[in-house]
């Protein structure tokens, strides 16, 4: 044992003098690093972990593509938008089980054994690595039928006398948060119907039943048959991003590698053809 510490020590010391850097601060009791010690283990853990990233990937590009992934993702984006994209990547890769898990709350991907998450507005965790799909905005709208005998709202206070629809699953908790000439307001809706999906507060503001504040992916067609009006001037229009997030890079498997480009490539191709979700 004492002759394997002497040949440590004697390595250290090799590479100290290499460095011409101390790296390592000793006592009789304690072995530490320097601040440039510190830096230089880092950076070679650094390159380590790209090497095992480099190999790993080397490896599979010659693997087929097989086995699971295990997706979150937000309910009406998924039933509307990222149905489509798996159908036709599963079309592709027939040999990849995808399980699609859809709710409306955010889930931990450290804590959870998810691979993929599909995201919607503002990134919080800076530990995820995310690669943007698409982007949309929040718009107010109701039926032509209801608007018809009311004077459309031109401000947040206008709402008060008016039916509205809420969404329960924003994240603002039981406010309506818009963007109004460059400032930050808040409204607390005193709404007739409270719903936590954004394709039903849709479906009730085409059945006549108010107002809605909805993701504008969600109403746009909706809005272009004329079964909904957008009501303008109200809120600055306000882009958010859609995401496709993960943990890390290190050891991502081949299939998912393959599956976020495939999503990238989607929808930046239904872009390039009109069908942007702006």
């Amino acid at each position: 044992e004492n002759t394997i510490e002497k040949a440590d020590q004697t390595l250290e010391q090799q590479l100290e003098r290499q460095l011409e850097a101390g790296l390592l601060l000793r006592s009789s009791r304690h072995v530490t690093l320097t601040d440039i010690g510190k830096t230089y283990f880092n950076r070679c853990q650094q390159l380590l972990d790209d090497l095992d990233e480099l190999e790993h990937s080397v490896h599979a590009d010659v693997e087929e593509l097989t086995g699971q992934l295990r997706i979150s993702a937000p309910t009406t984006f998924s039933e509307l938008y990222l149905a489509p994209a798996v159908s036709e990547f599963r079309r592709l890769h027939d040999q990849v089980n995808i399980e699609l898990i859809l709710a409306d709350t955010f889930v931990d991907l450290n804590q959870y054994p998810y691979d993929l998450a599909i995201r919607i507005g503002e990134l919080n965790d800076s530990q995820l690595i995310a690669r943007r799909l698409a982007t949309s905005s929040v718009v107010f709208c109701a039926s032509p039928d209801y608007l018809k005998n009311k004077s459309a709202p031109k401000n947040l206070s206008d709402f008060d006398q008016h039916k509205l629809i809420f969404d329960i699953n924003v994240r603002s908790g039981n406010e309506w948060r818009p963007l109004v000439n460059g400032k930050r307001q808040s409204y607390q809706p005193k709404a007739v119907l409270r719903v936590n999906s954004a394709l039903l507060a849709r479906n009730l503001a085409i059945a006549g039943c108010g107002i809605a504040y909805c993701p504008e992916f969600v109403v746009r067609e909706a809005i272009a048959n004329d079964r909904l009006v957008e009501i303008p001037r109200i809120a600055d229009r306000e882009e958010f991003g859609i995401y496709a997030v993960y943990s890390t890079r290190k050891y991502m498997s081949h299939r998912l590698r393959t599956f976020i480009d495939f999503l990238v490539a989607w929808f930046d191709k239904e872009n390039r053809r009109g069908q942007n979700l702006v």
